[in-house]
């Protein structure tokens, strides 16, 4: 792992005095249209979740996605990118990609990820994102 990562996410997890992994999972509502733009926003979380990495069901580099955190409107990205940028594919050996950095997801907050399906050759309607984090908390 990259060591500015784990410095990060060390530095983060230090205010907290208990971890809980957590995924935070939904499917992509893809009808199989090419070109098809839908919006998938993650269940509100109750509790601050470190997010640390993300893994997506299909590997069709040709869908693209941009993500952001609907209570700060902070946009991960202004564009679209291949979601294969974004997350790691359940049927490959390493299956999640870590993000370029953990981001602090406060509670009461909300991802919202937009995906623009293939032009060539869409993905199916049985898509799936799974967002990975630590739900932490001081008690």
């Amino acid at each position: 792992m990259n060591p500015y990562f784990q410095a990060l996410l060390n530095r983060l997890l230090d205010q907290y005095n208990e971890h809980w992994p957590i995924f935070l999972e939904k499917d992509i509502p893809f009808t199989a249209a090419a070109s098809e733009r839908v919006d998938v926003v993650l269940d509100t979380v109750d509790y601050d979740v470190i997010l640390v990495g993300a893994s997506v069901n299909f590997s069709n580099s040709n869908v693209l996605c941009r993500i952001s955190d609907t209570a700060k409107q902070y946009f991960f990205n202004q564009n679209f990118m291949p979601i294969t940028s974004l997350a790691g594919v359940s049927s490959q050996v390493s299956p999640v990609l870590p993000l370029p950095a953990p981001y602090k997801l406060d509670r009461q907050s909300r991802v919202q990820i937009e995906f623009q399906n293939s032009a060539g050759s869409p993905s199916a309607a049985t898509s799936k994102i799974v967002l990975h984090g630590i739900r932490v908390r001081n008690v």
